[in-house]
């Protein structure tokens, strides 16, 4: 799956356009999502219970509550409310561009078209949690997380999601804005990585570590207690 690599990879020439995006978008996921704080919140909460048991590739991937069908209004709401994000720091010349990269992008389309030879869907919610939280330890470690390590961690929150109503039964169009927002932050917040790490003005790389981190935590999730593995997924850290 090699989430991180993947979403650079496609929004390379929007991000190339505009500096900063990991910050926009940290306060997209504040403002966008509503859903999305309660349901990291109930998914982590169950960790230490579930991470010895659901990571790895013993045996079947529950489906239950994962998927949405997505509208396309949805996603139009979603990208402009990004888009209004981004603005409120970008300089006023470049809102136009901005936009018109923005028009092209169907993020669910791009998403589905990487994902699907490794035989994952993007209208699934515990692959856009997963990709949010590999890209994020991506990040944080200097090292992408690999496939054995994606799939555990999305199996994961396919558990979580499958035996917590309060997950399972969010609406079509919560899942579907949970979902994009995270597809959105990863995509953004890998250039910002990239940017810093090649030295490009105006880019920190401990600047853009402290926003990953300050999203994570915000979202229970504490680097500093916990790590990625192949057979447990997130698990704590020994």
């Amino acid at each position: 799956m090699r989430i991180p690599g993947i979403l650079y990879s496609l929004f390379l020439p929007l991000l190339c356009l505009w500096g900063h995006t990991v910050k926009a978008s940290g306060d997209a996921l504040d403002d966008i999502a509503g859903s999305m704080n309660s349901a990291f919140e109930m998914a982590l909460s169950e960790t230490d219970n579930t991470a010895s048991t659901v990571g790895g590739d013993n045996g079947a991937v529950p489906e239950k509550g994962a998927f949405f069908t997505p509208s396309k209004e949805v996603s139009a709401e979603i990208k402009e409310k990004m888009i209004s994000e981004m603005l409120k720091k970008a300089p006023a010349d470049k809102e136009a561009e901005l936009r018109a990269a923005f028009a092209e992008i169907d993020i669910l389309q791009l998403m589905g078209d990487a994902v699907k030879k490794d035989g994952y869907q993007a209208n699934d919610l515990a692959l856009a949690m997963a990709a949010w939280v590999t890209t994020s330890f991506s990040i944080l470690n200097d090292q992408e997380t690999n496939d054995a390590e994606d799939r555990a961690v999305w199996k994961q929150f396919r558990q979580v999601i499958a035996t917590n109503p309060s997950l399972a039964e969010l609406s079509d169009r919560d899942k579907q804005i949970t979902a994009e927002t995270l597809y959105w932050y990863s995509a953004l917040a890998a250039n910002d990585y990239q940017q810093a790490k090649a030295g490009t003005p105006g880019w920190k790389l401990d600047e853009v570590k402290g926003y990953i981190k300050r999203d994570l935590k915000a979202r229970k999730i504490h680097p500093e207690l916990v790590t990625i593995s192949a057979e447990g997924g997130l698990v704590a850290r020994k």
